[in-house]
């Protein structure tokens, strides 16, 4: 079975098309959508950790209702890494910016019902750094990404 044909994903419906570009023409939403359409969390976790490099600008750019039905990719994949000589240590700082973007993007308050689930990899990636990088500068420069996080999610809420 194709990785496009795993639609056994649980809790909200899958994202439409335009979920993942609410304003039809941004060519990194529609890149988004096709990497992730219709995948399940479980297709697109395994499809994120063969580049996630490459795959996490899709997070940046994608609608937020794409982005709240996804957003389990992101937590799975940075709870589960463990930093080894073959990995970009970069990628945790890059997904920290890409949640930052998406949250200060958002207009309305379709991110509100994953709020809790965002502090909480937040005070994950703060905290396991060694996890992420093995690099001092890395670590720290994966918690400058990070700790915004916090005050954004505090300024959507006020």
């Amino acid at each position: 079975m194709s990785i496009k044909g795993d639609r056994t994903g649980t809790g909200p419906s899958f994202p439409t098309e335009i979920d993942f570009d609410p304003l039809p023409s941004v060519l990194e939403a529609k890149a988004a959508w096709s990497h992730f359409g219709g995948l399940s969390i479980s297709a697109a976790l395994a499809l994120f950790r063969d580049n996630p490099l490459y795959y996490q600008e899709d997070f940046m750019f994608m609608g937020r209702r794409a982005f709240v039905y996804y957003f389990p990719v992101l937590d799975l994949y940075l709870r589960e890494f463990r930093v080894s000589e073959d990995e970009d240590e970069s990628v945790a700082a890059i997904i920290g910016s890409g949640i930052i973007a998406q949250i200060e993007s958002s207009s309305d308050s379709c991110l509100v019902p994953i709020h809790p689930a965002i502090r909480s990899l937040a005070d994950f990636v703060c905290s396991h750094t060694k996890f992420l990088a093995e690099d001092p500068d890395e670590q720290a420069r994966i918690i400058k990404h990070w700790r915004p996080i916090y005050s954004a999610l505090e300024s959507v809420q006020k």
